[in-house]
């Protein structure tokens, strides 16, 4: 999934199952992610169930998101690569100076 730097992103990944009652869970690199009503105003990326919320994406934000979903009567999970495109209006650019020789002809 293609996201931007410096824009927020939200990813859904929604479960089907019987029973429907589920809860979910988000991971980074095998690190738990805050869920929103746990977290606090320097936490940019955390979840609130199915929904993964990055406030403002940066470029280590790159990579792989686990998402867990589990019901009484198991738990299955699904990967989530995010891929960081550069925001064009942040995007570096170089100024080259081409040296210029002038000759003036009397």
């Amino acid at each position: 999934m293609d996201v931007i730097e410096g824009e927020p992103a939200i990813v859904n990944v929604t479960a089907r199952a019987n029973p429907s009652e589920m809860s979910y869970k988000w991971f980074r690199d095998g690190t738990a992610i805050k869920q929103l009503k746990e977290a606090n105003a320097y936490d940019r990326v955390t979840f609130d169930g199915s929904l993964l919320n990055l406030t403002t994406v940066r470029r280590d934000d790159k990579g792989e998101y686990k998402c867990e979903a589990t019901n009484s009567e198991g738990a299955r999970s699904h990967i989530v690569r995010l891929n960081v495109q550069c925001n064009q209006r942040t995007k570096p650019f170089i100024i080259r100076f081409i040296p210029v020789t002038f000759c003036f002809v009397d």
